[in-house]
């Protein structure tokens, strides 16, 4: 009888720590879709050009919003457009894969089956919304450094 118990408890225990972990996920990403429209936690502002009441949200919305009052960067090559469209794309990805996150979020509130899916693929989309932040890290790199041979050229060191 004793082996019946600890069987029923492990049991009771396995489900409580499977409801706790799914509150943790929910939470997570419902914290995900409010950093979406928060301008001053927005990874994707990589130059202080763009404006600081942009979201990550209007970088994967708006062009023109992206790249307001960035005439002149452009032209003196200050920022290249090419930049600019990574944030934008990437912009664009994170807010498709918050939505399936949300998407998922709502699946796992479902019956079981439901559940077992959108835990699975909850886990999947959260590698794939972080990953266009580490694209945009690297573009930000590259244009860095060609900034800075820029400017010793310009300056006529080597």
């Amino acid at each position: 009888m004793s082996n019946v118990k600890t069987a029923a408890a492990y049991g009771t225990f396995r489900y409580t720590i499977s409801v706790f972990l799914e509150r943790v996920l929910q939470f997570i990403a419902i914290v995900n879709m409010i950093v979406l429209f928060i301008p001053g936690l927005n990874p994707a502002r990589i130059s202080g050009i763009i404006g600081k009441n942009v979201s990550l949200f209007t970088c994967g919305i708006s062009w023109s919003v992206l790249t307001q009052n960035m005439g002149r960067a452009f032209n003196q090559g200050w920022i290249s457009r090419t930049a600019m469209a990574v944030v934008f794309g990437s912009g664009i990805i994170t807010i498709i894969a918050v939505l399936f996150v949300l998407i998922n979020v709502f699946m796992m509130l479902g019956n079981l089956k439901l559940k077992n899916k959108g835990v699975y693929r909850k886990m999947v989309n959260e590698y794939k919304q972080y990953d266009p932040e580490e694209l945009v890290h690297n573009w930000y790199l590259e244009e860095a450094k060609r900034a800075y041979e820029f400017e010793l050229q310009r300056s006529g060191a080597k």
